[in-house]
Formats: C-alpha cells, sequence, structure tokens
C-alpha cells in the first residue's frame, strides 16, 4: 500500500486548522438538534460527536497506539458541544504537529507515516464541514481546486480500494475516467484499468462531492460522456465509508 504523503504544494496542517477553526465557528451558532440532511437522520449534534471522534481515533493512529482501524469508542453527549469539538480538534492538531511527517503510524490498519492523517484529516473535516454549512445555510467552506481534486486523488486511491478490499462495494464492470477541469487533472477508476466506458467532468469540488455521495449524479452540473450506466454502476456503489 503507498504511503500517500502529503503533497508538497498543500499544507495539509495549516489547513486542517483553518478547517476546524471554521466548523467550530458554526458551532458557536448552531442549534444541536437541527438536522444534517446530507448525512441521513444525523443531527449537528450527532455530526459533531462523530468528528471529535474521528479526531482522537486519528491521532492515537498516528502515534501507532490503536490496534483496529474500527475501534469503538464510548458513547459521549457533551453538554458545551462547541467547546467539546475545539478540545478535540486541538487535540489532533498538536498531535500531527509534534509528529515528524515521517515517523512511523497505523494507516487504516496497515503500517505507514504520520503524513497519511495529515492528509486523512483535511478531508475529513472539509466534508463535514461543508455538511454543517449546508444544513446552516452558510457558505461553503472555501477551499481550492487544488484541495478538492488532492481529495478525489484520496477517494479513488484510497477510500474507494479500500471499500472494495474490505467486501463493502463490488469492483466496478466497467471503467469510468474521472476528470476535474478546473485542475486539470484525470483518474481512472478502478486505478489499474483501461480504456474506460465512461468519463465524469466537472469542477473538483462538484466531482468530490458526487463521489462522497453529496451531490446525485441527475441533478448535478457534471457532464457525462459514454456509458452513462457505468458511471450509475459505480455511483450506486458505496464508494467511502
Amino acid at each position: 500500500m503507498r504511503d500517500f504523503s502529503s503533497r508538497p504544494d498543500i499544507d495539509h496542517l495549516a489547513l486542517l486548522a483553518a478547517l476546524q477553526r471554521e466548523f467550530h465557528a458554526h458551532l458557536l451558532v448552531a442549534d444541536p438538534d437541527a438536522p444534517v440532511p446530507s448525512c441521513g437522520r444525523w443531527t449537528v449534534r450527532d455530526l459533531t460527536v462523530h468528528l471529535s471522534d474521528v479526531h482522537l481515533w486519528a491521532a492515537d493512529m498516528a502515534q501507532g497506539l490503536a490496534s483496529a482501524p474500527d475501534e469503538e469508542r464510548p458513547a459521549e453527549h457533551p453538554e458545551d458541544l462547541a467547546a467539546h469539538y475545539r478540545s478535540c480538534a486541538a487535540h489532533l492538531h498538536e498531535t500531527l504537529t509534534q509528529l515528524s511527517p515521517n515517523a512511523p503510524a497505523r494507516i487504516l490498519g496497515r503500517d505507514g507515516t504520520a503524513s497519511f492523517w495529515r492528509r486523512r484529516q483535511v478531508h475529513e473535516t472539509l466534508i463535514h464541514l461543508h455538511d454543517l454549512a449546508e444544513s446552516l445555510d452558510a457558505e461553503p467552506p472555501e477551499a481550492g481546486a487544488e484541495v478538492w481534486a488532492d481529495g478525489i486523488d484520496e477517494i479513488i486511491t484510497v477510500m474507494h480500494p479500500r471499500q472494495v478490499r474490505r467486501g463493502r462495494a463490488e469492483p466496478p464492470s466497467s471503467s469510468v475516467r474521472v476528470t476535474a477541469t478546473d485542475a486539470a487533472t484525470s483518474w481512472v477508476m478502478p486505478e489499474d484499468a483501461e480504456d474506460p466506458a465512461a468519463e465524469i467532468r466537472g469542477r473538483a469540488q462538484d466531482v468530490a462531492l458526487l463521489l462522497w455521495g453529496r451531490r446525485d449524479l441527475a441533478t448535478s452540473s457534471l457532464e457525462v460522456r459514454g456509458d452513462r450506466a457505468a458511471v450509475q454502476q459505480l455511483l450506486d456503489q458505496p464508494i467511502t465509508p
């Protein structure tokens, strides 16, 4: 498994801190019981506790402390949701700051380096910040095309193969090219496939949200070339956890 170290053109630690600050700022005005439509039946409280738990778990994994990738933590019901999130976010950021990017770490059940978690937690926070902002009718997070494209790369090279490996998704019967037009970057799903049957094209943010299940192909502004059924068959599978 590749190490998927941080891209040299993205300061993942600085970006993570900025995204965490924005998430916390939204919590200061959010109703904890408000629904988050993009996350099924979750409320703002559910979303926040989830992301807080993921931050703590990722900090453990980066230090090689967690023994299993899906280890469960005791359920928490913090009274001050914003303060709880701020504490968990700070712990993660401080842990990753103190660790060398090349420090040995556990990465989703395998050996790797701490740099993996800098990138992983950026995209975990970004997608859930987008969920939270939408639920509040707030402005979506401002992340450049290169950041969203980095997220697409993580989905295609890390998340989707892991879903297939763990039996959560079936390998696509036809390969699909994915193109982020504003980042001038393309991928193929699955990675080693040749002669894609179709292509999804559009802005990196729109493509990433589609692959995360936050957008529907029928109502999106994305362009599909080739075999649309092949694209739909891919999207019908749980590409991400």
